[in-house]
């Protein structure tokens, strides 16, 4: 069993502060101009100065200058702030006419004021949790991997492990995670299905930590990894650790798969916008890749049914002309006579 972890990023522009809290006052603005039909159109309709605010946001976004920024940050925010507390107002007089809102436009309600409170917090330069990557998007999380030319990356973080050269996704979150921590896990569900356990395990050294290593010998799991400690100074050992590194080159298998993935199936580019079409779409890849690896496995089978069907139908072909060819000797001998 191999196993190795990656994340599949979501199709999102770079999460700037300024492009989030412009994508939360154009969706607020939307929600008074609902709210505003649902009241019944008072006399006046609430101003929300979103030519100005558009106008603003132009102006600091194509600015080079870092400062500028904040200030754009801190004016949309102002902006923003109006905007929900005419949201509040509205919601309350709707209340009143014994109304309610659908869950989407409540679901929005609730985005537009955490990001409020997130972007408040990032501008005082305190840490935030859980915070908003897209805005459209809000189950993303960044997870932080630490490559080269990409520290962060955004989307779903998946474990997987390949038997056999077939791939299983185990788990998938959107939240980031120690893969070490779900190693037990795998070699539990690999018993649930073969009601044996694996003979090896071919993995990074995230997942050889101590607790697993112990679990793995309990069991009986030779483990083919990078060893823990000071690497050997005797020539026997050294040996032994060579042979161990070519082993280890046997777990490319995952890396081929993500590699394979990424590039022809689009898993580095996951286009759903909700967090279960996107895991469903993660799935589909996954099943896709599994799909041609049993065609590679059966293609002899293939091969074999059509030459069959190839030598049947010229068996056939050559029987159509023997009877053909009787037939019209039958005929002749009877004009004869």
């Amino acid at each position: 069993m191999k196993v190795d972890a990656s994340v599949s990023d979501a199709d999102i522009r770079y999460p700037w502060d300024l492009n989030i809290l412009n994508d939360a006052r154009v969706c607020s603005e939307a929600v008074i101009d609902r709210l505003w039909l649902l009241t019944g159109k008072g006399p006046i309709k609430p101003r929300t100065y979103r030519k100005e605010a558009r106008v603003c946001y132009l102006k600091f976004a194509m600015s080079k200058k870092k400062g500028n920024r904040k200030k754009g940050c801190k004016k949309q925010l102002q902006y923003i702030k109006r905007n929900i507390s005419t949201i509040q107002r509205l919601n309350a007089k709707l209340k009143k006419m014994y109304c309610k809102l659908d869950e989407k436009t409540l679901e929005k309600i609730e985005r537009i004021k955490t990001v409020y409170d997130q972007q408040c917090l990032v501008l005082q330069g305190k840490q935030v949790k859980n915070r908003i990557v897209s805005f459209n998007q809000d189950h993303i999380r960044p997870i932080v991997r630490g490559k080269l030319g990409r520290r962060t990356e955004f989307g779903a973080k998946i474990n997987v492990s390949i038997l056999n050269g077939f791939a299983r996704i185990e788990p998938l979150k959107w939240d980031a995670y120690n893969e070490g921590n779900y190693l037990q896990k795998q070699v539990k569900s690999y018993y649930d299905l073969y009601e044996v356990y694996p003979k090896k395990i071919y993995a990074d050294k995230i997942y050889l930590n101590r607790k697993n290593r112990q679990f793995l010998e309990k069991h009986h799991i030779l483990i083919i990894g990078k060893p823990l400690g000071r690497p050997p100074k005797r020539k026997e050992v050294k040996d032994k650790h060579r042979k161990l590194q070519k082993e280890m080159g046997k777990r490319n298998e995952v890396e081929a798969f993500f590699g394979v993935c990424k590039r022809s199936y689009g898993l580095n580019k996951i286009k759903a916008k909700r967090q279960d079409t996107s895991e469903s779409w993660i799935g589909m890849i996954c099943l896709i890749f599994n799909l041609r690896r049993l065609l590679k496995k059966f293609s002899w089978l293939f091969t074999i049914f059509c030459s069959l069907d190839l030598l049947k139908r010229t068996f056939l072909s050559k029987m159509d002309v023997i009877i053909h060819f009787e037939q019209k000797s039958s005929l002749k001998l009877k004009f004869a006579f």
